[in-house]
């Protein structure tokens, strides 16, 4: 898809943020008392948010039984945006 614009640039230029190992563990930090992050399966991707023209980190863990925790966080600032 010619739409999706390349991270690269950011990238290069260290505009990317956080890591996912970081990334993850603010994920986890945000994670609810019921369920279990630690012994989840555990997916991350960036998100270049293009309407407020930042990249996001999103964190989706998947317990055993298939019960889905997600959290999506400003790889600037660390700030938890969605939960």
């Amino acid at each position: 898809d010619n739409n999706i614009p390349p991270l690269n640039q950011k990238a290069a230029t260290g505009g990317l943020g956080l890591d996912m190992d970081e990334a993850i563990k603010v994920a986890a930090s945000a994670c609810p008392t019921n369920f279990d992050c630690a012994n989840s399966s555990t997916k991350a991707q960036y998100i270049d948010d293009l309407k407020l023209k930042t990249i996001l980190w999103q964190i989706s863990f998947t317990s055993s039984s298939g019960k889905l925790f997600v959290v999506q966080i400003n790889a600037a600032t660390k700030k938890i945006i969605i939960r």
